[in-house]
Order: C-alpha cells, then structure tokens, then sequence
C-alpha cells in the first residue's frame, strides 16, 4: 500500500536536499541512479545519505559515528544546521574526535582509552582548567594560531618579494632612460 506524503511534508524534505547539495546541485540529487553496493557515490555523499535516511524515517534516537569524517568544512557546517533542524525531538548521541562536531552538544562524555574522563556541558567543561576538554580546546586554539601565524608570515614574504620585484623593475626602468 502506497501512502501520500503530504505537501507540506515534500516541502520540508526538499529544503533538506536543496540545504546539502544547493539549487543548483552537483547532478547528484534525489533522482541520481545509483549502481550496486552505491560504488558511484563517494565516501561523504554515502554519509550524507545515511543521514537523510534517518532524516525521512524520523528517528527518535540517532547515533552519529564520525558522520562528517568524510565531508568538507563547508558542507559539514550545513549538515549540522541541518541536523539541528531535522532531529529537534530526538535524542542525538554524537561520536567525534573533531572539537567543534560536538561544542553545540547539550552534554559531553570525554573518553580516554575507554574509561570515562568527565562528562558535562560543553560550557562548563571548558571553563574548567583541570578538564581535558577544556586542554583539548587550548591545545586547538594553539594550533590554529601556530596555523595563521604561518600563513600571515608567509603572506608577508610574497609581499616583500613582490616588493623587491617591483624595486628591480624600477631600478632597470631607471637605468635605461
């Protein structure tokens, strides 16, 4: 037996489509022929369909093992709007390494080497100076301003060389008028 979906229901699926793969797409989108065992889709875009497969059955409790592992930055940003919006009444457990996959997360469970290090809000973890979240975050912000220190540095360098390009080539002008 065939059971209509609601317009408003196609509605709110169709922005979940469009929130992913944009208005104009990537040719892959609801209508896209898969061959077997899904070997035409790529890692993340097997991800993105596991998650509106939960999307469309309405999953009261959801577990998402590493689900953005294999998907850009950006994408990975939309799909946790989405997932915001999708799974409001579910219960969401989230399994990340990335930090910033979990900060938004009501609770955190911090695991180190199976045992259970501490388990809070994500807020009061980091405000904690004893906390390994709170460390993990530091080590984080670390790196990322190691990260942006290196290219400032090297945007700097391709300025003095251009610079120094610019100095000869006037020097030359210079020399032959």
């Amino acid at each position: 037996m065939l059971k209509r979906t609601p317009d408003r229901t196609k509605k709110k699926n169709r922005w979940y489509v469009e929130e992913i793969d944009g208005l104009a797409g990537n040719g892959k989108g609801i209508y896209y022929k898969l061959n077997d065992a899904g070997d035409s889709l790529s890692a993340g875009e097997k991800q993105l369909l596991c998650l509106c497969r939960a999307i469309l059955r309405k999953n009261k409790v959801v577990v998402l093992d590493e689900a953005t592992a294999n998907i850009d930055i950006v994408t990975e940003q939309k799909v946790y709007k989405l997932i915001d919006a999708a799974f409001k009444g579910s219960t969401l457990i989230t399994i990340a390494h990335r930090l910033n996959t979990v900060l938004n997360s009501d609770k955190v469970l911090v695991l180190d080497q199976g045992k259970i290090l501490e388990y809070d809000e994500p807020a009061i973890l980091a405000k904690n100076p004893k906390s390994r979240l709170s460390y993990l975050l530091e080590e984080l912000q670390k790196e990322e301003d190691s990260a942006a220190k290196k290219k400032e540095e090297s945007s700097d360098g391709d300025k003095k060389e251009e610079s120094t390009d610019n100095t000869s080539k006037q020097a030359a002008k210079a020399e032959t008028e």
